[in-house]
């Protein structure tokens, strides 16, 4: 015979040996398949500085404003604020589906009274040949009821429920880190469309001044109306491009307003770019990307649809159901805590499917399909995730080759102009050299400008990519 210990232990022992029988589908690493690299193709080569440490990324631009921009716009921005709820609320359903693998326990509290007529019998003394009986009944009672997973279907729903969670979890991380990439970018535009500004203005007074000089030139008889009217369009060409900057600036100023939860005045300003942040260290890991949110939100999305995948096989079988009552019953309420009159009820229940038409089992390739969907969806993430790093370093090393001929092509127009103005002035140049010198300094601005602007657009895309700082511990 067996041993009573181990009889009281097959209640237990055997959903579990039950389960372990339906093989359920295991998450197994999907991103083995691609073999990654340990190190990024497009990262420099050379040896560089050193990772920074853990702080946060956007720390490493030097700049005051955007660090308390960052700030302003997680504490109030409303899109991260309903991401937040909404893993609250997956929370709460994971807790929903945790609990129904517990025993539910009621409590009952019963009262009624009535009264039933009787018309047509003999009895004396009835009035009107009626016969009424009142009668009262109390029940006090407690029921218990429970569901034995002996197919693993509950233990499915509550890992689909977690799985659900953990992805609530990894969008609002998500969130957090688009933020923070938008804030930062819109930060910079409005840094950009202030030098803009400020380069469109000194252009238009420049302009100004040589419009000056040459009609003091034509009335000396050193110049002829021709160069005058050039310079008149070009001061009008340059007025309309600083009312243009103006414009972008408003915008960019009320695109940044929008992510702190401002009102969208086009108020705010920025005085200019910060400094360059330092160059990508070299020998980055590729396993950085692991701690990308959207690859943890994809990777939940795949065991939530595995356990799902698990629930709908396990609802092919059948199901065990215990129900217990107890407490008493009586028709005075005094009595009602008396044992004497106490009632009880035990109950067993095995349903089985047997014939739904086919849904069951189509139930149950719909979500092995939708798992497959799942981890196709989350290796095409990885490749992505994989694709965005290399352009972004890729494109780091470019950009800073392009911002050292920027560097060379304005130090040459900043000389050239200066030497030609010089020549103008004293009346040795003619107004059209000076204005294509002029110009050709304004463009080299403008091409500098919107290659630093790259620059850390770039950087922001690279830190974004990674999922946060170049140290393993940052985020």
């Amino acid at each position: 015979m067996l041993d009573r210990a181990v009889l009281r232990t097959l209640p237990l022992g055997l959903p579990v040996l039950l389960a372990a029988c339906v093989n359920p589908r295991a998450a197994a690493d999907p991103v083995a398949a691609l073999a990654p690299p340990a190190t990024w193709a497009a990262a420099p080569s050379e040896p560089g500085p050193d990772a920074p440490g853990t702080g946060d990324w956007w720390t490493s631009f030097g700049d005051p404003g955007l660090d308390a921009a960052v700030e302003e716009a997680r504490g109030a921005n409303w899109d991260l604020a309903g991401a937040g709820h909404r893993v609250a609320a997956a929370a709460a359903e994971a807790r929903i589906a945790a609990g129904s693998r517990w025993p539910a326990l009621d409590a009952g509290l019963d009262l009624s009274r009535s009264r039933r007529n009787f018309i047509g019998l003999p009895v004396p003394g009835a009035e009107g040949g009626v016969l009424a009986v009142e009668s009262e009944s109390h029940a006090l009672s407690i029921q218990l009821s429970w569901e034995a997973d002996l197919w693993g279907r509950l233990d499915a729903a509550e890992r689909a429920a977690i799985g659900a969670w953990q992805a609530a979890e990894a969008d609002w991380h998500g969130a957090r880190l688009s933020l923070t990439g938008m804030v930062a970018k819109a930060w910079f535009a409005l840094s950009a469309a202030e030098t803009r500004v400020g380069l469109a203005r000194e252009e238009a007074q420049r302009q100004g001044e040589l419009l000056t000089i040459q009609r003091g030139h034509f009335r000396s008889g050193q110049g002829g109306a021709a160069a005058i009217h050039q310079l008149q369009a070009d001061l009008a060409s340059a007025e309309e491009r600083l009312r243009r900057s103006q414009q972008e600036l408003a915008a960019s100023a009320r695109a940044l307003e929008l992510l702190l939860s401002r009102y969208p005045a086009g108020e705010t300003r920025n005085p200019g770019l910060p400094a360059l942040p330092p160059p990508v260290p070299a020998g980055l890991p590729a396993a950085l990307v692991d701690r990308r949110p959207d690859l943890a939100a994809a990777g939940a999305r795949l065991r939530r649809e595995l356990a799902l995948a698990d629930q709908a096989e396990a609802s092919l079988y059948p199901r065990l159901s215990l129900t217990a009552s107890g407490g008493t019953s009586t028709a005075a309420l005094s009595d009602l805590l008396d044992g004497d009159f106490k009632v009880w009820s035990l109950a067993a229940g095995l349903t089985a499917p047997l014939f739904h038409g086919g849904q069951l089992r189509a139930g149950l390739e719909a979500r092995e399909a939708g798992a497959e969907a799942a981890r196709a969806g989350f290796l095409q993430a990885t490749l992505v995730a994989f694709e965005e790093v290399e352009g972004a370093l890729a494109a780091e090393q470019a950009l800073r080759a392009r911002l050292d001929l920027a560097d060379q092509a304005l130090a040459a127009a900043a000389a050239a102009a200066a030497a030609t103005e010089r020549r103008f002035r004293a009346g040795l140049a003619s107004a059209t050299e000076l204005i294509a010198a002029r110009e050709g300094l304004r463009l080299a601005r403008a091409a500098r400008l919107e290659v630093q602007l790259a620059l850390l657009l770039n950087r922001v895309d690279l830190h974004l990519a990674l999922g946060g700082g170049f140290a393993p511990q940052s985020r």
